[in-house]
């Protein structure tokens, strides 16, 4: 493990001489909701006479980071984040969360103890967005990193946070109550929705993540802009949030007004499907749910602003604008050289599966669908020199400094006799570099790959009829899973796994504890 304490960082504004903590180490508050109900604190033991750096004037640096740190290469050793959790099955009114959300700061180790309480099905927990490095093992992928935990069974998921990002309090596109219904019953019996409170002209953090399962949501707040940072700076109207994306965006509570002298009123938060990326209700329009942003907590009137004229195309943000702030350089490469890393989108008949009398079309990424068997992960075979064909092992070997490059194609909808005009596509395991992304397959040989500081995703939008040429680098040992974030897309074939660096792996598992 890297410390960050072993670094000279640039743009540190560490005093040694100062304390973070009664215990002479770094001890801070995290960002906490307004329904937390411990106060969380960030602690890092072992980096004694070190200080947080971050001030209410000054939120620029952290230890000795800063947003210009490289959290590929190095992060502080905190302290370990316990959690248990249980799956079970019963019948539950569902209205958006209902689990206790999991902290953990930058550089944490996080230790969670999954018991499966299901009768019939076994099952394991994935960590998205999460690199896990040199931890593909706890990736929680049944048939690739693990078996399934079988019922009554537990498994303890164990890994370094060496990311930062969207995890605390975030605008979660859907709604749920936080308090409990006695608590309701007691206020006038008629439960009102929560109304983020806003000072005017304070700046706010907002984290946004796409949880659904079909639909890519444009995010927008009438009369107001914001800033995106978790790329590069820049304001929007609109964000367009694909199925497993997050962002960080900044809210300056100043709203656009006419008139100077128009007091601060309320503004709706709008939520809408994008045209082609959502999958139910085709027709039902006006389709988009609100929330409400409130000035003054006296003013509980329904806001009268109207939306924005903003479109509402199938896309993806354009990856011209999202231009990382930690710098990278991808190794230049001919794309006539990548034939042979051409995946297309297209369905697949296999008969007899899953039972004998079945004749489905399946989705796929080249020749293949996955099929996987949960009882034979990938990780208990890696002597294997061949694979069966339905695990769709893309081999990938080389060294910690190999770039590798993947494009994938989307077919023309004529292809496969449905309406699905887009694709998310994810990657586990990596960040990986967006090199090139359009709407129209014949213009792949003419596109300018970017290797200059491309944008930095680990979930793109691949439009039908279009491409994307993706890259990352082959520093992290493991078997790990790019597929199609529509469920039902991926568990019908649409994915492969990448078993990157076969034998750094299996010496890298062997020496595991045992």
């Amino acid at each position: 493990m890297t410390l960050l304490s072993q670094l000279g960082l640039p743009g540190s504004c560490f005093d040694a001489n100062v304390h973070g903590g009664d215990e002479g180490y770094p001890e801070f508050p995290a960002p906490n909701g307004p329904h937390s109900d411990v106060p969380f604190k960030c602690e890092y033991p072992k980096l004694k006479d070190w200080s947080s750096c971050s001030t209410p004037d000054n939120r620029e640096c952290w230890l000795r980071g800063n947003i210009h740190t490289n959290y590929d290469a190095v992060w502080p050793e905190g302290i370990t984040r316990e959690y248990f959790l249980e799956v079970d099955q019963k019948n539950i009114n569902a209205d958006g969360i209902n689990n206790p959300d999991g902290k953990a700061c930058w550089g944490d180790e996080i230790k969670l103890t999954v018991k499966n309480r299901l009768e019939f099905n076994g099952t394991t927990v994935h960590w998205h967005g999460f690199r896990q490095w040199n931890t593909t093992e706890m990736d929680g992928v049944n048939g690739v990193t693990q078996c399934p935990i079988a019922p009554e069974d537990s498994y303890i998921y164990t890994f370094r946070a060496t990311q930062y990002g969207t995890s605390c309090d975030p605008l979660i596109i859907t709604n749920w109550n936080h308090r409990s219904a006695f608590k309701d019953w007691q206020k006038e019996l008629v439960p009102k929705p929560d109304f983020p409170k806003m000072n005017s002209g304070k700046k706010y953090l907002l984290g946004i993540i796409n949880t659904s399962v079909d639909i890519t949501y444009i995010f927008s707040i009438d009369n107001h802009e914001f800033t995106v940072m978790t790329t590069e700076f820049f304001g929007l109207l609109t964000l367009l949030v694909c199925l497993g994306q997050r962002y960080h965006v900044v809210l300056t509570a100043t709203p656009n007004v006419i008139d100077d002298s128009t007091p601060p009123d309320n503004y709706w938060i709008r939520v809408i499907p994008a045209d082609g990326c959502k999958g139910f209700e085709t027709g039902n329009e006006p389709d988009e749910r609100q929330g409400i942003l409130e000035y003054d907590a006296k003013n509980i009137g329904v806001p009268s602003t109207v939306r924005g004229n903003f479109p509402k195309a199938c896309r993806d943000e354009h990856y011209d604008i999202l231009t990382p702030i930690v710098p990278w350089k991808i190794e230049p490469i001919e794309l006539s050289a990548l034939a042979s890393s051409q995946f297309d989108v297209g369905k697949k008949t296999r008969p007899s599966r899953p039972l004998p009398v079945d004749n489905f079309s399946w989705w796929a990424l080249g020749e293949d669908p996955l099929w996987l068997d949960f009882a034979d992960p990938t990780i208990l075979s890696l002597g294997n020199t061949t694979w069966n064909k339905d695990h769709v092992v893309v081999s990938k070997n080389g060294t910690a400094e190999t770039w590798v490059y993947l494009v994938v194609t989307g077919p023309p909808p004529k292809a496969l006799l449905a309406l699905n005009k887009r694709y998310q596509m994810h990657l586990h395991g990596h960040d990986f570099a967006l090199l090139a992304q359009g709407t129209n397959t014949s213009e792949l040989q003419n596109d300018q790959l970017k290797f200059d500081n491309p944008p930095r995703r680990d979930v793109v939008l691949l439009p039908t009829e279009g491409y994307i040429v993706i890259a990352f680098k082959a520093d992290n040992p493991g078997s790990w899973l790019f597929h199609c974030h529509i469920p039902w897309h991926a568990s019908s074939g649409l994915a492969l796994q990448i078993l990157e660096r076969q034998d750094d792996l299996r010496s890298q598992i062997g020496s595991r504890p045992k």
